[in-house]
């Protein structure tokens, strides 16, 4: 469905949501600086925004027939989806670079979570039939909320279970 936003638009979405990881060049100056940069100001919310703003730009310039702001609504959606699926991770993100350089994380999921992509693949293959179209990719992306909600829920517990029989400072 995001062809009604703009034509280009998925293409902007599979594009942007790729994208923070661009950090991924500062590997070419050696480990040290990949780990200085790795999920720094492509993944904040100065950054990842301007990401999404030259990228449907780009896209805009790049694509006849297509519309800047359904192009950049849906690059918004893709850069933020990667960086709030950082952000579920143990290792997070700085969020607030370069005003502030500390790494947030919810540590709900692995860095790499199996299941997360397979619930991902499964989206893809649901969405692809002709009988669910779009309706399959919404079904696995609940699937996806529930698993990582269900996460956060097991993860508050754990934390006030542990508080309880812990004694603080």
């Amino acid at each position: 469905g995001l062809s009604r936003g703009s034509r280009g638009a998925a293409a902007a979405v599979v594009i942007a949501s790729n994208l923070p990881d661009l950090a991924l060049l500062f590997s070419l100056q050696g480990t040290a600086s990949y780990l200085q940069h790795h999920r720094d100001l492509s993944h904040s919310v100065l950054g990842a925004p301007l990401l999404a703003l030259a990228l449907a730009g780009a896209l805009r310039l790049a694509l006849r027939g297509s519309r800047f702001a359904g192009l950049l609504l849906a690059a918004l959606a893709g850069v933020a989806g990667h960086v709030v699926m950082d952000l579920w991770t143990s290792y997070g993100t700085r969020l607030f670079s370069p005003f502030d350089r500390t790494f947030y994380a919810w540590d709900l999921v692995f860095i790499v979570d199996p299941l997360i992509l397979a619930l991902l693949a499964a989206a893809v293959l649901l969405a692809r039939r002709k009988t669910l179209g779009p309706r399959g990719a919404t079904v696995g992306l609940g699937l996806l909320g529930a698993y990582v909600g269900g996460r956060g829920v097991l993860h508050a517990s754990a934390v006030d279970e542990a508080e309880a029989r812990v004694p603080g400072p």
